[in-house]
């Protein structure tokens, strides 16, 4: 919450928020919370900021985001979004251009990609436009099983991905 009466044009006094950083798995599993779950958690808050309320937290790094025993229920996790300076608003148009595009990718249709990235005006650059949102070569993306989905963290899947980010 913000203090008001603390606060000026240049300065914004805000309540501490207690938690720990959401790359601390070791913490997250003391307190007795899955890591999955907070996982799963921090995919729903930004899915649903992106597709459904299209007002979009723009500074997601591990320092803004931190995770608590949910007050209501302290064995669900409760995330705190941090640094509320930098959002876009999404309209709707993009909204779903922008899911027809993850929907093409996730089920490696070559032509709902290209047609998606054209109505986001992407043009003939579809496949690299593909390729850095998903930090893949554009032959996994196109690659329609589960096994493409996993990350390679090997040294010399690191060395590809580097190409897209």
């Amino acid at each position: 919450s913000v203090f008001h009466d603390a606060s000026s044009g240049r300065v914004l006094t805000m309540s501490f928020e207690e938690g720990c950083y959401i790359t601390n798995k070791e913490r997250i599993v003391a307190m007795g919370l899955p890591a999955a779950q907070v996982a799963l958690s921090m995919a729903q808050v930004f899915s649903d900021q992106t597709f459904k309320h299209g007002f979009l937290h723009c500074d997601p790094h591990a320092g803004n985001i931190l995770v608590r025993p949910h007050p209501a229920d302290a064995r669900r996790a409760q995330l705190v979004l941090l640094d509320h300076g930098l959002y876009r608003e999404l309209d709707e148009k993009f909204r779903g251009d922008y899911a027809r595009l993850w929907t093409s990718i996730i089920f490696a249709d070559e032509e709902g990609i290209r047609a998606a990235a054209e109505t986001m005006g992407v043009g003939e650059d579809y496949a690299l436009f593909a390729c850095m949102l998903t930090a893949k070569p554009w032959d996994q993306v196109l690659n329609p099983s589960m096994e493409s989905l996993r990350i390679d963290r090997s040294p010399e899947g690191r060395a590809v991905t580097s190409n897209y980010a």
